[in-house]
């Protein structure tokens, strides 16, 4: 043994409270050739090596993050007592080990794109549409790469899909017994673009003709004021039909004083 070392490691929380154990481990030197000249003692199941807290409590919260994610699971584990930032729960959430994804392929699979950079890189996800459970993620979303990934994985009966006619080909190509089934949003998207493409190509038959249609004729609206007219400046604007233009100030005097109930009148 070379010395004695005190550290503190963040714990789960007890009726609320903030938990910090205090341990005082060994430093250890086994060989003096090596160059690592001490390492410090380890306890199992309870702290890792650089490790600020408990092993428990890391895999509390990689299991919020999980469900919850960064910002909504912050503000989760800050009411049960662990002050923690939603970066903090990100980078858990990054270090837990991915799912085993060996095991028999389900009949029914799920296909879809997954954006890593938008616009430019992407992947394809493989999901069992049952249980909600990841299968596989496909390096690219080319029509080739499902289509192998397919036939090396004979049985499939159905795969849902979205609009893309690359994973139609694919699917035919790489399983052409399965029943290719479309996805309920793009199902539902599709058909509303059509029934909106459809109203607006027959929107004019809808508005009453008054030729043929007399009693639902559309009354005259009144017209309405230039907008641009009002905008500008007084002296820039253009005269209605009928009114009488002024050249000078004597002109536009004396016609004012003609006019019934003028200065001349009075």
């Amino acid at each position: 043994m070379h010395a004695w070392q005190v550290r503190h490691l963040n714990d789960l929380p007890v009726a609320g409270r903030r938990m910090v154990l205090e341990l005082r481990v060994r430093r250890l030197c086994t060989d003096t050739s090596c160059l690592q000249r001490t390492f410090r003692e380890q306890i199992p199941l309870l702290s890792v090596k650089t490790a600020r807290r408990t092993v428990r409590l890391t895999e509390m919260i990689g299991q919020i993050a999980v469900r919850l994610a960064g910002r909504a699971g912050s503000a989760v584990l800050g009411l049960l007592g662990v002050a923690v930032s939603r970066s903090t729960v990100l980078r858990t959430l990054l270090m837990l080990p991915l799912p085993s994804t060996t095991g028999p392929v389900p009949p029914v699979l799920s296909v879809d794109d997954v954006a890593l950079c938008r616009g430019r890189r992407y992947m394809s996800m493989v999901i069992d549409p049952v249980t909600h459970r990841r299968i596989d993620v496909l390096p690219d979303r080319k029509a080739a790469t499902l289509a192998e990934w397919l036939r090396q994985r004979p049985g499939v009966q159905v795969v849902c899909r979205d609009g893309s006619a690359a994973c139609a080909e694919a699917i035919r190509d790489g399983a052409p017994d399965a029943m290719q089934v479309s996805d309920h949003w793009h199902l539902w998207h599709g058909l509303g673009a059509a029934v909106e493409k459809t109203v607006i190509a027959h929107s004019d038959s809808w508005r009453p003709d008054p030729d043929t249609d007399p009693g639902r004729s559309v009354p005259a609206t009144a017209a309405q004021p230039d907008r641009v007219q009002q905008n500008r400046p007084l002296a820039e604007r253009t005269p209605e039909p009928g009114t009488p233009r002024y050249t000078d100030c004597s002109t536009r005097e004396s016609a004012y004083s003609s006019a019934p109930g003028g200065s001349a009148g009075r």
